[in-house]
């Protein structure tokens, strides 16, 4: 009996060096990847938070424009009712969307994540309930606003998937400089996820269905994966067709991570030719209608 108890002992302790040791290599590999693409990584401070960021300059200089990317969540929950040490993304979708743009573009980690998990100001608050709250808006905010100053930005598009779109969209009306939101699968109806799901509620977190419509001026276009169970069309359409002048399009073959890597290219120049109204030659058209429903993306 004795001897099985320091077996198990030694397993628990062997797992727990385990895990110690996976902690950092998320952001090891989402360091690496950056690298391999040639991306600048920087550490930037807001009143409260660290952000790890990598950003890439155009080829067009200067360029005044640029391009936001936002992740998902991550993985905040190992388990149910167990959350995760290290809510960094294993596979960073936004980070290889950056890769395919060859605009001025900036991925802004958000708060506690990519390596600062166990910071001193950080809590696991920070990726389950309020991974939305006004505290990390505004520390991204900070971040972008320090950027955008620096680099002299006059206009600014805000790209985001999953749970970076709804951080995307609470962003937008706190950056005067932007003018486009683009978001695929969106938690942009987070009440209604919740329930969906039967999740915990977010007590300390915003939802976008109970912040007011972005202004006008400020470009929108939401993309929904028509098979995806995470977000499904139904709870983000009703939110699209109430904001003024947003369009939103629901792509067929599209679930909640594919395959957006496919029809990226032509969101990227479907938004850049849709703000240039003397552009004619459209690869991904932008209709009136609120609600557009892309039968293939090829």
């Amino acid at each position: 009996m004795h001897y099985r108890a320091r077996v198990n002992l030694g397993l628990l302790l062997f797992i727990a060096v385990l895990s110690s040791a996976c902690v950092t290599s998320p952001t090891r590999q989402l360091s690496s990847y950056a690298a391999s693409q040639g991306f600048t990584e920087e550490v930037l401070a807001s009143e409260r938070f660290l952000h790890r960021i990598f950003s890439r300059s155009s080829d067009q200089s200067p360029d005044t424009h640029l391009n936001v990317y936002l992740e998902g969540d991550g993985i905040p929950w190992i388990a149910r009712y167990y959350s995760t040490n290290d809510p960094t993304p294993r596979h960073p979708l936004m980070l290889r969307l950056m890769a395919r743009d060859t605009a001025n573009a900036l991925y802004l980690g958000r708060p506690c994540y990519n390596g600062f998990s166990r910071s001193a100001a950080c809590s696991k608050d920070l990726w389950t309930a309020a991974r939305y709250s006004p505290i990390v808006v505004e520390s991204l905010a900070q971040v972008l606003r320090s950027v955008i100053n620096r680099q002299g930005i006059e206009s600014v598009s805000l790209f985001g998937h999953s749970g970076g779109g709804t951080l995307a969209v609470l962003l937008a009306s706190q950056i005067p400089q932007t003018d486009a939101v683009v978001t695929l699968a969106g938690n942009l109806n987070v009440q209604g996820w919740i329930a969906h799901h039967g999740y915990s509620p977010l007590y300390s977190s915003l939802d976008p269905v109970n912040q007011p419509p972005l202004k006008r001026a400020i470009r929108q276009y939401h993309f929904l994966g028509a098979t995806d169970t995470n977000i499904p069309p139904d709870l983000t359409a009703p939110w699209v067709s109430q904001q003024v002048g947003a369009q939103g399009f629901i792509v067929d073959d599209a679930d909640h991570s594919c395959c957006w890597l496919a029809l990226w290219p032509r969101i990227l120049n479907g938004v850049k030719r849709a703000a240039n109204p003397a552009v004619q030659a459209r690869p991904l058209e932008f209709p009136g209608r609120s609600i557009t429903r892309i039968a293939k993306l090829q």
